[in-house]
């Protein structure tokens, strides 16, 4: 038996033996994908709830909600690879990250994010995945922004953090939540719905990101903005009858695969979430390597539509 299968053994005896201790029912429910800032004020001091803060340390030295933890998100979470994007923790980082971070198997961890805008959303959706890929369903997103959680009653601490004490965390990797990688996705073009995440002016091509080489999208893609989805004028995802005609009018079905992405994982999240752990649909898949992953191969390999031109190229031509 290789070295790799042992630790895998290992992980997974560290999550029955820690489930198994934790005791209570509030501890082994599997608890809601989202939390608002009254629930928060209620349950901040349980033990077993660990604050994640997903915003600036700029912004978390200046203000956070009492105990949280400052996640260094994403340069903890999402490392930068050899290929110069950042990507996904394998098992063993996120275990010895969670763990550091005072998480164990029993946590359940609350993140929370600015809510400023979908990206803030985002950024809360794509550290939920990694918990989810590594089985823990301990998590939640709190969906409001920290002053509202404040006004709730959460006391408002500044300077220094005190650190949690350091846990261990048995992550066991599980599948059914990724596309896939570029091969992948390209197989699903025309079978599977493919959903951009990004703003509209990224998705027909007029504005190309710093992190993406080209501008563009996957051919047969079609636009779910994030802020459709994620109201940035009180900083809470819309209510679930407004999110399933939001994706209806997308043409995004509810009952079969479908696909997310963005520029990198973040955004694709945003929509995965949604989709699945707010309407459902147990089908959804994230392509984590997003835009930035597909515009760095060649165009056969991954080809790609500016659409504002492909729109232009196709307009009847008008004659005076």
């Amino acid at each position: 038996m290789t070295r790799a299968w042992w630790q895998f053994i290992v992980s997974a005896l560290a999550v029955v033996f820690l489930l198994a201790g934790s005791g209570g029912a509030q501890e082994t429910a599997n608890p809601p994908p989202l939390v608002d800032e009254t629930w928060l004020a209620e349950n901040s001091a349980a033990q077993n709830v660990v604050m994640l803060d997903l915003r600036s340390r700029e912004e978390f030295s200046r203000g956070r909600l009492k105990g949280s933890v400052f996640a260094d998100y994403p340069e903890r979470w999402r490392p930068i690879g050899r290929s110069g994007r950042r990507g996904l923790l394998g098992r063993a980082a996120f275990a010895t990250l969670a763990g550091e971070l005072g998480i164990d198997n029993a946590s359940h961890v609350i993140l929370i994010h600015a809510g400023r805008t979908a990206n803030d959303a985002a950024s809360a959706t794509d550290i939920f995945l990694s918990f989810r890929l590594q089985s823990h369903r301990r998590v939640s997103i709190l969906n409001a922004r920290p002053r509202a959680a404040a006004d709730a009653g959460i006391e408002i601490e500044r300077g220094e953090p005190v650190a949690r004490p350091p846990k261990t965390f048995g992550a066991v990797p599980t599948t059914g939540f990724l596309a896939g990688g570029r091969k992948a996705v390209r197989e699903s073009i025309g079978a599977a719905p493919l959903v951009d995440m990004r703003r509209d002016t990224q998705f027909i091509g007029l504005e190309k990101p710093g992190d993406v080489s080209e501008p563009g999208t996957i051919p047969t893609a079609r636009n779910l903005a994030g802020r459709w989805i994620f109201d940035e004028t009180v900083g809470r995802f819309r209510d679930t009858d407004t999110l399933r005609q939001v994706f209806a009018f997308s043409r995004i079905p509810l009952d079969k695969k479908a696909i997310f992405f963005g520029n990198n994982s973040a955004l694709g999240t945003l929509g995965w979430f949604v989709s699945r752990e707010l309407l459902g649909n147990s089908e959804a898949r994230i392509y984590a390597g997003g835009m930035g992953d597909w515009m760095s191969a060649s165009a056969e390999e991954a080809p790609r539509v500016v659409r504002y031109i492909q729109s232009l190229e196709a307009a009847p031509v008008r004659r005076n």
